[in-house]
């Protein structure tokens, strides 16, 4: 089925994308019951509940106005409680009552524009303290419940949805180089490679999931690999090639907060 987007719709999904809102955390803030109707949304093939947005600007500063009227102005208070949804087949809000109450598709902003043109793709977002919701039981990552991170390729940089994941670090064991919060692009290292990695990379072992800088790399003579954090305060682990089910190498940073 053709994509057919609205314009509430659209600024309401480039909302989540700019503030970084995962349909995982809408789940479990209790936003929507399922995923599934953010990957309707984002299909095209329903609109947005107005009861979604509201939800969305309460906990997450989304701009209402911008959503639904593509302005920072006017008039978006739903005073009758009645919750709006999107008929993604005209392109047109209207009230629970069938009450128009905007019509026609809106220009979005040219910077928003822009970047929908580019050529992007979608790859797995896996939060490193979830990794143990995320990951199945397999000795390799399995994805198991994901959103997903829209990433722009650099040059000469084949991004793939199977191969990479972008991990969203929690702690500071790597700052100052990658801080708390950051979202890091990852590529799949495949096991016959494990012995030749280093530099930046995540490890999966056990139910954890961790980002060190390779130290030692040991794999073919004693079967373990040691793994430094830049921040010295957390030092350094050895882990054993039994205990890897996944590992995947830091290829940059995709988004980051200036600190």
């Amino acid at each position: 089925m053709k994509k057919r987007f609205d314009g509430v719709s659209e600024r309401f999904l480039d909302e989540l994308e700019t503030r970084g809102i995962s349909g995982y955390r809408m789940m479990k803030d209790k936003v929507m019951k399922s995923q599934a109707s953010l990957t309707a949304i984002k299909n095209g093939t329903q609109g947005v509940p107005r009861s979604m947005i509201d939800a969305c600007s309460d906990l997450y500063g989304l701009d209402k106005r911008y959503v639904l009227l593509g302005s920072t102005g006017g008039d978006v208070s739903n005073r009758g409680g009645d919750q709006m949804i999107m008929n993604a087949s005209n392109s047109t809000v209207t009230e629970s009552n069938n009450k128009t109450a905007v019509t026609g598709r809106r220009s979005l902003p040219a910077a928003v524009m822009a970047r929908s043109e580019k050529e992007t793709v979608r790859v797995p977002l896996v939060r490193q303290e979830e990794a143990r919701s995320v990951f199945g039981p397999e000795r390799t990552g399995i994805y198991t419940e994901t959103d997903a991170y829209i990433v722009e390729p650099d040059p000469g940089e084949h991004v793939t949805a199977d191969a990479y994941v972008v991990f969203q670090v929690n702690g500071d064991g790597m700052s100052p180089v990658i801080c708390d919060g950051s979202k890091v692009l990852a590529r799949k290292i495949r096991e016959d490679e494990w012995a030749e990695m280093g530099g930046v990379v995540f490890v999966l072992y056990g139910n954890r999931l961790t980002v060190r800088r390779v130290l030692k790399n040991s794999l073919c003579e004693n079967g373990a690999v040691t793994l430094k954090a830049d921040n010295p305060v957390y030092g350094q682990i050895d882990v054993g090639r039994n205990e890897i089910r996944g590992i995947w190498k830091a290829e940059r940073i995709v988004s980051q907060k200036i600190k």
